[in-house]
């Protein structure tokens, strides 16, 4: 069924509305839900029925999700549930930690008692997505790539030992995600594909790229110091900033090195002042995939990263996770995070790679990665 970005929201549905979110609807919530946090103070929840539509109708209470799969091919991208509401970050924690019972560490470990996980192979990823990046650096003028590995189990995902998991995270970590009966995603990324205010003018975004474990004394050091590491960070800056100039005056920060609980990335903000209004779809065709998760140079586009993605599919894994709401919209990249459908969860990891990258190394970083969301998560 082909997209249609103008089409009107059917009549059956009902519009979602904004209403004060209280402990008594937190087992709705945990049923049929849905977070994005937009930064430290604030995180939009959603509960309630799920419904899909076609065009958002940003009216006084009106707030949707735009949650597509990466390629943007999905039938269904936009979702909604019948109620929503903007909180404070840790007045929503303290709702979450005082309204599930039990201990927290007792229920993961006897939740994930049972959870085997089957990792990527070495062998069949340098044999498809190596290979055929290699090829296009020698043959195609390719610059970065980004490739994506899963690792998969079978099970049940426990929403409410996730999210008190999730609220206990630091704050420069940003839970999203969205649950129902059969499928899901629920994550925390340190990544923001986009934000705007009102006005819908004033861009914040950023270049996050370059990853380095913890296991060395001075890591953070090493990182800001790596030249691979460096280059493969400056391709982000470059590319956001051609593509934000096309539309503004752009303003780009000071690199530095951000801290996560088991990573150390390189981090740019970026700003951009557009020349008029724009729409999610504006700005999710300006920015989306940037060279952090997708390709440099853009013109090689999709095809060329499906290349890489074969005999596996990415998903929804790196995709904008979005919202939009009365007073703003904001678009977060989809990493770091768990991803189901019925019984069959898989978690997944991307490492960009630069004609300088090796094999052994890159391999470590996806492994790194992906046990960095299994800590985060318990799992």
């Amino acid at each position: 069924m082909a997209y249609n970005a103008s089409a009107p929201i059917r009549s059956s549905q009902r519009s979602p509305k904004r209403s004060s979110f209280t402990p008594a609807h937190l087992s709705q919530f945990l049923t049929s839900g849905w977070l994005l946090t937009l930064d430290a103070q604030r995180v939009l929840i959603g509960w309630g029925e799920w419904n899909d539509t076609y065009h958002p109708d940003t009216g006084a209470d009106a707030c949707y999700l735009y949650i597509p799969d990466f390629y943007r091919e999905s039938d269904q991208p936009w979702r909604f549930t019948t109620s929503w509401d903007l909180l404070d970050r840790d007045v929503f924690a303290s709702h979450v930690l005082s309204g599930v019972s039990g201990n927290v560490n007792a229920n993961i470990d006897a939740h994930n008692q049972g959870f085997q996980w089957l990792e990527p192979s070495l062998e069949e990823f340098q044999a498809n997505s190596w290979r055929q990046i290699q090829k296009g650096f020698s043959e195609r003028g390719l610059r970065k790539a980004v490739p994506v590995v899963f690792a998969h189990t079978r099970g049940r995902v426990s929403i409410e030992t996730v999210l008190r998991r999730l609220v206990a995270q630091p704050h420069q970590l940003l839970p999203y995600g969205f649950w129902g009966e059969s499928e899901g995603m629920i994550g925390a990324t340190p990544e923001i594909l986009f934000a705007v205010g009102q006005e819908r003018e004033d861009i914040r975004t950023m270049a996050l790229a370059g990853t380095r474990g913890k296991e060395d004394r001075n890591a953070a050091e090493l990182l800001y110091s790596d030249a691979k590491e460096r280059h493969e960070h400056q391709l982000v800056i470059d590319d956001i900033r051609e593509q934000l100039s096309r539309i503004g005056d752009v303003r780009i920060g000071k690199t530095e090195v951000l801290e996560f609980p088991s990573l150390f990335h390189l981090h740019t903000p970026i700003w951009a002042k557009a020349r008029k209004k724009l729409s999610l779809f504006d700005l999710i065709e300006c920015l989306h995939p940037t060279p952090a998760l997708g390709i440099s140079p853009r013109s090689l586009g999709f095809s060329e990263m499906k290349l890489w993605d074969h005999p596996q599919k990415r998903g929804r894994f790196g995709a904008p996770f979005a919202a939009v709401w009365p007073e703003g919209m904001q678009a977060l990249v989809a990493i770091r995070n768990m991803e189901w459908k019925g019984d069959e969860i898989r978690i997944g990891s991307g490492c960009g790679i630069v004609p300088e990258s090796r094999l052994e190394r890159e391999w470590k970083e996806l492994a790194l990665k992906r046990e960095s969301v299994k800590r985060m998560f318990g799992v």
